[in-house]
């Protein structure tokens, strides 16, 4: 039986579609929600690897060099309290989403995806940052365009990141039901626009 969106076949005892995340609605008792067995997508898979081991990373390097970090504060005119609270954030953020996702739990959906809206915040306010830092820094050695190249590819491949945690079978496999998408996208902004707010305070 192929799947009647894509034309993928089908797999067997699934009740979305590996391939385009469509909801198959086959007359099949392999199809069922008490024999639908909840597979973990790959992109969940690889996504919440990567964030375990970042998350895991970032704490380390925190705690390994607080000192350096205490001194990097002084230098670039930020608060030691929000380097340290921005660094402890994104690696407790990249810990929890990690194992929440590979362990398939709703917690670790909403996690994952405020994750990279989040991140489209970080990398909006760095490329704003950039003539900022230029002018104080002077010319970087690889050039400003680098970094509004660098921070702007982010930006993108988080959106089409953020995409794939709405799709079909990500949903289902976090057991999400239904849901208000917008809802859920304005709760992502608001949260991202809170944590932001929080961050300036500390940096003055």
């Amino acid at each position: 039986m192929n799947c009647p969106s894509c034309s993928i076949e089908k797999r067997q005892g699934s009740a979305f579609c590996h391939n385009c995340g469509y909801e198959l609605t086959v007359n099949d008792e392999s199809v069922t929600r008490e024999n639908v067995k909840r597979q973990r997508p790959l992109g969940i898979t690889i996504l919440s690897i990567l964030h375990t081991l970042g998350g895991v990373a970032v704490i380390g390097i925190q705690i390994l060099f607080a000192g350096t970090l205490n001194e990097a504060s002084d230098q670039i005119g930020f608060s030691a309290s929000f380097l340290f609270f921005s660094i402890a954030f994104l690696g407790l953020l990249g810990l929890g989403s990690g194992i929440g996702m590979w362990l398939g739990k709703t917690w670790g959906w909403w996690l994952g995806t405020f994750y990279y809206v989040y991140g489209i915040f970080r990398n909006a306010n760095a490329l704003i940052t950039i003539p900022v830092l230029v002018e104080q820094f002077g010319e970087p050695s690889q050039g400003a365009e680098y970094y509004y190249v660098k921070h702007g590819t982010r930006i993108i491949i988080h959106c089409f990141l953020i995409f794939y945690f709405y799709k079909g079978n990500v949903v289902s496999y976090f057991n999400l039901g239904e849901y208000p998408k917008w809802k859920s996208i304005l709760i992502f902004v608001g949260a991202s626009i809170g944590v932001v707010i929080l961050g300036t305070r500390l940096s003055l």
